[in-house]
C-alpha cells in the first residue's frame, strides 16, 4: 500500500477544522440560522421530491401511467408528506414535552421565547413554502389555484415572522400540529390515483383522517386560542404586526377546518368511501361508471328524437328544458354515468376546485322554487333505491326517517333523502333526487313534446363537477331509460372542436328509429358486456395501426374481462381523450416517434402534460394538412376506423413564426386491475357518426363531415 505524504494529510486535516469553524461560525451561529435553516428546508424538499420519484418508479406500478403533471403532483405531495412529519413531530415536542414554553419556567415572557432548535424548525417550514408556492405558481393552475397560492402566502409570512422575530413561535407550533393530518390526506390521494378508491385500506384512511382531523385541526385550535386568552396581557405586548397575524391567521385557518369538517361530517354519515377529505389539487382523470342494480323502466314512449350538442372545450353540450314554465340549463352528454343532474340555486351552488369554471356563461343553475311542477322525489321509488344502490328497498325510507309500520305497508311518503353521487378518481356531486317536467324535441325541432315527472339530480355542491351532467347509460336514471329508449337506440355525429363555443353551429343526437333504420356504410362492433358496470358501453379493440406500421400485441383485458368484471374498452362521451393502458400506450408513442421527422416541442410537453408535441412548419402562419402517420383502430368483428388527423395531432395555439406545436392527444393509464382497461374519448370520435344500436347490441362508427350533417338538420345558422 502506498503511504500517503503528510503533506496531503496536514492539508486535509486543515480543510477540516476550516469546515468545521464554517458550519460553527457562521451557519450555526445564531444571526445566521434561519438563514441556513430555510436553505436547508429548500434542499431537503429537492431531496424528497427526487427520492419520491426514483421510489414510485420502481415499486408504485400506477406512477409510470400517470401524466407528466400527474406525477410531478405526485412528486410534490412526497415533499408535503417528509416535511409534514418533520414539522408536525417538532411541534408536538415544542407544545407539550419541551420545558421552552412551560408557564414553570421563568426565562421571559411565553410570547418571545424562541431557541435555536425552534427557529430552526420554522425556517425549515419556510423553506418548504417557499419552494411549493414556487412549483405552484410555475405550473399555475395545474398543482391549484389561487386559494392555495393565498394559503401558501399567508403561512409562510406568519411562520418567516415568527422565526425571524421570535415572537408567537409557540402559538405558530401549536398551528403547524394540524399538519398531522397531511400524510393521510396524501395517502388518501395516492390510493385514488392508484385506483384503490374501494379498498380497506382506503376505508381505513378516511377513519384515520375523521379522527386526525378532529383533534389537530379543531380540538387543538380551541386550545389554542384558550391558551391565548390565559397569556393575553403578554400578547398585547407583542409588535402590532405579530398581534394582527396571532388572532388574524389561525382565526381564518380555524373557520375553514370547521367548514371541512362539518362537510366531513355528513358526508361520511352517507357513505365513509365517499367523503371528500382535503383532495388537494387537480389531476386528469376520467368518469368510472356508477353501477346500478335495479330493474329498468319505461317513463314516456317517444318514437323519434332530434337534439342539438354544443361543443365546448371538454366536451358536447345539451340543453334541458325543464320545469314549468321551462328553464334552460345546459349540462355534459355523458355515455360514461346515468344519473342526471343540474346545478340548482344561484347563490346557494357551491363547487369546490372548480376556478377554470368561475363566471363561466354555461353554468347556468335551476331553480325548484321557480318550477309549478318540480316536486321532491319519495324515498320508496324506483329512482331513489337505484341512487342510493342500495340492496334493502327499505333502506332510503328508514333514512328519511319513516316508521316500521309505514315500512311494511309501503305507505311511506317522506322524501327521498339526499344522495351522493361519485366520478372515479375526481368528481363528487350531492344534492336531492326531483321530478318535474322534461320538454323535449321531436323528429325535428318544430316538434316539442312534455315527458312528466322526469326524475334528476338538484345538486347543490359538487367537487370538480362545474356543469350538470345528462347520463346516456343503460340504468333506471338515465335519459334513454326514463324515455323509454333503451331498446331501440340513438347516435350522435360530434362537430370537430374547432366549432368548440360556436353557437351558430350545433351536433345532432338521434333518438329512437331514426337513430338506427339507417346503417349504409357503417361497420358494427359488437356491445360488449361487463359484469361490473352493466349499464355502461364497452367494445372490444385488437389493434392500433400507426401508418404502415402493425401495432404490438394489444392486451387481452382491451377486449375481453376479467373474473371480477375489469378490463374492456370503454366508450364514453364524458371522458375527453382516450386512455390506452401501459404498457400498450408506450408502445403506440415509440411507434409514432419512430416515424414523425418533426422536432419535438418539449417544454410544450412539461406544461400541458401531453406526452407528444411537435414542431410543424406553418407556411403563412397557417397549419396545412402535416404528414403524420395515420392512426387506425381496429375492433371486434373486423372493424377499423381510420381517425382523421385532427382527432389525434392538435394545434396547441395559433402559429407564429411560421411554426406551429401539435400535439398527440391520447393519454396512458393503468393496466385496468380495477375498471375498464381503456377509454375511447369524445376528441377521437370527431367526425364520425356513432350509433348505439341498444336493441341489437351493437355500437355502429362511420366517418363523416358532422358539420355537413348538422347542417342538413337545419343544426346550422347562416
Amino acid at each position: 500500500m502506498t503511504a500517503v505524504p503528510k503533506q496531503t494529510v496536514m492539508a486535509i486535516k486543515s480543510y477540516h477544522n476550516q469546515a468545521q469553524m464554517l458550519v460553527k461560525n457562521y451557519l450555526l451561529a445564531d444571526p445566521f440560522i434561519p438563514y441556513t435553516s430555510i436553505l436547508g428546508g429548500i434542499l431537503a424538499c429537492k431531496v424528497a421530491y427526487d427520492l419520491t420519484q426514483l421510489i414510485s418508479n420502481f415499486y408504485i406500478k400506477t406512477y409510470p401511467s400517470l401524466t407528466k403533471i400527474q406525477r410531478v403532483e405526485w412528486n410534490n405531495r412526497g415533499i408535503s408528506t417528509i416535511h409534514a412529519i418533520f414539522v408536525s413531530a417538532l411541534s408536538v415536542y415544542f407544545v407539550f414535552w419541551s420545558d421552552l414554553f412551560s408557564d414553570q419556567q421563568l426565562a421571559g415572557l411565553v410570547v418571545f421565547r424562541s431557541s435555536p432548535l425552534s427557529t430552526f424548525g420554522l425556517g425549515v417550514s419556510v423553506g418548504y413554502f417557499l419552494l411549493d408556492l414556487g412549483m405552484i405558481l410555475w405550473l399555475y393552475p395545474s398543482l391549484g389555484g389561487m386559494e392555495y397560492v393565498i394559503h401558501h402566502s399567508l403561512s409562510g409570512i406568519a411562520v418567516a415572522y415568527a422565526m425571524s422575530t421570535g415572537e408567537a413561535q409557540l402559538y405558530t407550533y401549536m398551528v403547524l400540529i394540524s399538519e398531522l393530518t397531511t400524510p393521510e390526506i396524501n395517502m388518501r390521494w395516492y390510493l385514488d390515483t392508484a385506483g384503490m378508491k374501494r379498498s380497506s385500506a382506503y376505508l381505513i384512511n378516511g377513519v384515520v383522517i375523521f379522527f386526525a382531523w378532529l383533534i389537530a385541526r379543531v380540538l387543538l385550535f380551541g386550545y389554542m386560542f384558550y391558551h391565548v386568552y390565559l397569556h393575553y396581557d403578554q400578547v398585547i405586548q407583542m409588535h402590532t404586526f405579530g398581534y394582527v397575524l396571532v388572532f388574524g391567521v389561525p382565526s381564518v385557518l380555524a373557520t375553514m377546518n370547521l367548514m371541512w369538517f362539518g362537510k366531513i361530517v355528513r358526508a361520511g354519515n352517507r357513505n365513509p368511501n365517499s367523503v371528500v377529505l382535503g383532495l388537494k389539487r387537480s389531476s386528469t382523470s376520467f368518469p368510472i361508471p356508477k353501477a346500478s342494480k335495479h330493474s329498468r323502466k319505461r317513463l314516456s314512449e317517444v318514437s323519434d328524437m332530434v337534439e342539438q350538442l354544443r361543443a365546448v372545450r371538454d366536451g358536447y353540450l345539451i340543453s334541458l328544458n325543464i320545469g314549468t314554465p321551462a328553464q334552460v340549463i345546459q349540462v355534459y352528454m355523458d355515455t360514461g354515468s346515468d344519473l342526471t343532474w343540474v346545478p340548482c340555486g344561484n347563490i346557494s351552488f357551491d363547487c369546490l376546485d372548480c376556478d377554470d369554471y368561475r363566471n363561466n356563461k354555461l353554468m347556468g343553475t335551476f331553480s325548484p322554487s321557480h318550477s309549478s311542477s318540480a316536486v321532491r322525489d319519495s324515498c320508496g321509488s324506483t329512482f331513489c333505491l337505484d341512487i342510493h344502490s342500495s340492496d334493502n328497498s327499505f333502506d332510503p325510507c328508514v333514512e328519511a326517517g319513516c316508521s316500521l309500520s309505514t315500512l311494511l305497508k309501503a305507505t311511506c311518503s317522506r322524501p327521498c333523502p339526499s344522495f351522493a353521487y361519485t366520478y372515479g378518481e375526481g368528481g363528487l356531486v350531492t344534492g336531492t333526487l326531483t321530478r318535474d317536467n322534461l320538454r323535449v324535441h321531436g323528429s325535428s325541432l318544430e316538434i316539442t313534446r312534455d315527458i312528466p315527472r322526469f326524475s334528476f339530480g338538484c345538486v347543490g355542491s359538487t367537487y370538480r363537477e362545474p356543469i350538470g351532467i345528462a347520463g346516456f347509460g343503460k340504468g333506471v336514471l338515465s335519459v334513454p331509460s326514463q324515455l323509454g329508449f333503451l331498446q331501440k337506440g340513438f347516435s350522435y355525429c360530434f362537430l370537430a372542436f374547432k366549432y368548440a363555443n360556436n353557437p351558430n353551429i350545433s351536433s345532432p343526437l338521434f333518438m329512437g328509429d331514426v337513430a338506427v333504420s339507417s346503417d349504409d356504410n357503417l361497420q358494427f362492433t359488437p356491445m360488449l358486456k361487463s359484469p361490473m358496470f352493466p349499464n355502461y358501453y364497452y367494445i372490444g379493440l385488437e389493434a392500433i395501426t400507426v401508418g404502415n406500421i402493425s401495432s404490438a400485441e394489444v392486451p387481452l383485458n382491451l377486449r375481453e374481462f376479467d373474473s371480477q368484471g375489469n378490463g374492456g374498452m370503454l366508450i364514453d362521451s364524458g371522458t375527453t381523450y382516450t386512455h390506452l393502458p401501459e404498457p400498450f400506450y408506450s408502445q403506440i408513442l415509440s411507434m409514432l416517434q419512430s416515424v414523425v421527422t418533426y422536432p419535438r416541442a418539449t417544454d410544450v410537453e412539461t406544461r400541458t402534460g401531453f406526452d407528444l408535441c411537435y414542431r410543424v412548419p406553418c407556411p403563412n402562419n397557417r397549419f396545412t394538412n402535416d404528414p403524420f402517420p395515420s392512426i387506425t383502430f381496429h375492433f371486434l368483428n373486423n372493424v377499423s376506423l381510420v381517425l382523421p388527423q385532427a382527432n389525434y395531432f392538435y394545434a396547441m395555439s395559433a402559429p407564429s413564426n411560421s411554426t406551429g406545436v401539435k400535439c398527440l392527444l391520447f393519454q396512458g393509464m393503468d393496466d385496468g386491475n380495477y375498471g375498464p382497461a381503456g377509454v375511447f374519448g369524445n376528441f377521437q370520435q370527431q367526425n364520425v357518426k356513432v350509433v348505439y344500436d341498444l336493441e341489437k347490441e351493437r355500437i355502429g362508427f362511420q366517418p363523416m363531415d358532422c358539420a355537413a350533417a348538422a347542417a342538413s338538420q337545419g343544426l346550422h345558422k347562416n
